[in-house]
């Protein structure tokens, strides 16, 4: 009698399941990195591809496990995550110039803000990447892992925990670290969307400076004020007495997007688009200051000017408005408000981006004004105009029956620079090699054309007020252009560029100009920070100890980045370890006090308040 042939058990995944459930991770890995703009084969270096396939195998797994017999459920919502995810990656490597952050997705009702005013239309990387994920949707459902799973209960639960404690080792330990996985990496370097976004999730939590103990910032405190105390009472009486004009209008604007493309060897247009800023009239100061940002993140900007504190000490890609402003923080608001202004917030835009409502609130503003409040609003694309924006300061400063302390953000300049900004005179054109880098970059230096206009009829109109007004603007960060772009005004592609080059890119220019005499200074460059420190010394505002200490820093580290440090004497330092050991005892000063006040400062702590006797 013949042998019956063995028959697969009645709930046997085919072998074109079992194929399909086991290609599903690299299916995932190259629809990424198709919207990731990556030859995965090229691009990505041998470690970095084995990194990222762990992962994609690590979540497939996860997910195979705890979903048992409803395998194909598991894998489909794995799938369709990781796709969302790579989807909001390539749509803010688009817009942004850099790859998706952990803290980007706290931000996603900012990004909504503004998206009607991008091209959110479909690119070829886009459609082969959903090509390819609706192919492996239908795969996994057509072919089925079909039958309840292999594992018991109890080896499901030893699996899950184990996979979780791998999650919990990459991000919680030092173990990492210890292998050689580090927080930055040059941006020629691609180390795999996921790969690297686990990476910034790891490094996104804020950790206590190395021996901060609230105990020591209180000595670092007593230690300040006792020598500031000394210098006080060694002051003559003359030298106290001296006296200066005190503006009736203090006016703040950071002007969204604007850079000043001059410090670039390869920049080349038809005509200078900050003509009027470059032969500025009158008693000025101006320079460039280095944001902390670039492309985005016009938040940190503010809070750099407003607090004095430095983005340097957070996590890369945090937004402080929304991760580290939860209870009242002394700002330039405060600082006004001890010399009687009344401080006034005004962005012609929505009030829920970064969180401004509550973020000024705790900042000390009296009042705050939005999109809704503007008078005869008059538009470039769909943005109000700078143009627009500086009249209703004027009509604030007009009407206003107090001294007036106005911070003003404006929106005419912000990106999306390939939609059609109507009304918009488009008289300047680029050199050809940097049209064809970037078709869109026209359109961004006529909207900074647009906005040196502006200035000049602001200035002009505040040239002749009989009321005593003080005016600083600056730029936030500069706008995303493409990298083609950068590497011919640099002349030089990203790893040739030195780290006081690549500091250009965080370049903006800034000017304090009034309607009377102040000191005039050119050629300046300094941090955000300082610049706000300088401002308010301009203005006579008091210090408070703590900003007394970041003056005497910053005179001797004028740029204290992310990215390196600038010294008085022109020299870059790429990281602390690179600095003396005064200049490294300045920084850790720094981080140890900006640490306290954003944990362990109290009401009562007057070591960041004003103080009059600290004045200018």
């Amino acid at each position: 009698m013949p042998k019956e042939k063995p028959r697969a058990p009645e709930h046997a995944p085919s072998p074109m399941a079992s194929f399909i459930y086991r290609f599903a991770p690299v299916f995932s890995f190259i629809i990424t990195e198709l919207l990731n703009r990556t030859d995965t084969h090229i691009a990505i270096r041998p470690l970095a591809f084995l990194a990222n396939l762990l992962w994609y195998l690590a979540f497939y797994f996860l997910a195979s496990v705890l979903s048992g017999s409803h395998r194909r459920i598991g894998a489909c919502i794995t799938a369709s995550v990781l796709f969302l995810l790579a989807l909001i990656n390539h749509y803010t490597l688009r817009f942004r110039g850099r790859t998706l952050a952990p803290s980007d997705l706290l931000h996603s009702g900012t990004a909504l803000n503004v998206a009607r005013s991008y091209d959110l239309a479909p690119d070829g990387w886009q459609l082969a990447a959903i090509a390819l994920f609706a192919l492996l949707l239908f795969l996994l459902i057509r072919f089925p892992m079909r039958g309840p799973s292999p594992m018991t209960a109890v080896r499901r639960i030893v699996l899950s925990l184990a996979l979780l404690s791998f999650f919990a080792v990459f991000l919680f330990t030092s173990i990492p670290a210890d292998l050689g996985v580090s927080e930055n990496a040059p941006q020629s370097e691609n180390r795999g969307f996921i790969n690297e976004f686990f990476i910034s999730l790891r490094y996104s939590f804020l950790h206590k400076p190395d021996h901060y103990t609230e105990e020591t910032a209180e000595a670092l405190q007593e230690e300040i004020m006792e020598e500031m105390d000394e210098v006080l009472d060694e002051s003559t009486e003359a030298e106290a007495g001296l006296t200066a004009v005190s503006p009736v209008n203090v006016i703040v604007i950071m002007n969204e997007s604007l850079a000043d493309y001059s410090v670039f060897p390869g920049f080349s247009a038809s005509e200078d688009p900050l003509s009027f800023y470059h032969s500025l009239p009158g008693h000025c100061i101006t320079g460039y200051t280095v944001s902390p940002v670039y492309g985005g993140g016009t938040a940190n900007a503010e809070y750099e000017f407003l607090t004095a504190n430095s983005c340097s000490f957070l996590p890369e890609g945090s937004i402080a408005y929304q991760e580290y402003l939860d209870s009242e923080t002394p700002s330039m608001a405060d600082f006004a408000r001890e010399e009687d202004y009344h401080s006034l917030a005004f962005h012609p835009f929505l009030a829920s981006s970064w969180n401004r409502e509550e973020a000024y609130a705790l900042l000390g503003f009296d009042e705050q004004l939005y999109e809704e409040s503007v008078s005869d609003a008059a538009f470039i694309g769909s943005y109000v105009s700078d143009a627009c924006d500086y009249r209703n300061l004027i009509r604030m400063t007009e009407s206003s029956t107090d001294k007036l302390f106005l911070f003003n953000v404006t929106i005419q300049n912000h990106g999306g620079y390939e939609e059609e900004r109507e009304n918009l005179d488009t008289v300047l054109t680029l050199a050809p090699e940097l049209t064809e880098a970037d078709p869109q970059a026209e359109t961004y230096f006529n909207l900074v054309r647009a906005s040196d206009k502006a200035l000049e009829e602001l200035l002009a109109y505040y040239a002749t007020c009989p009321e005593p007004t003080l005016i600083c603007l600056f730029g936030d960060h500069q706008p995303t252009l493409s990298e083609e772009f950068y590497d011919i005004l640099y002349g030089k592609p990203e790893e040739e560029r030195s780290g006081r080059e690549k500091l250009l890119r965080y370049t903006t220019p800034f000017l304090i100009w009034a309607n009377y005499e102040i000191p005039v200074q050119s050629g300046l460059t300094v941090s955000m920070p300082e610049l706000g420190i300088l401002l308010a010394d301009t203005a006579g505002f008091s210090r408070s100890y703590y900003t007394a200490m970041l003056a005497e820093i910053y005179e001797e580290l004028p740029v204290i980045h992310r990215y390196g440090f600038l010294t008085k004497d022109g020299s870059f330092a790429s990281d602390r370890d690179s600095l003396n050991s005064a200049r490294c005892k300045m920084v850790d000063a720094c981080e140890i006090l900006q640490y306290h006040s954003l944990f362990d400062r109290t009401p009562e702590d007057t070591f960041y308040q004003p103080d009059e006797a600290l004045g200018e």
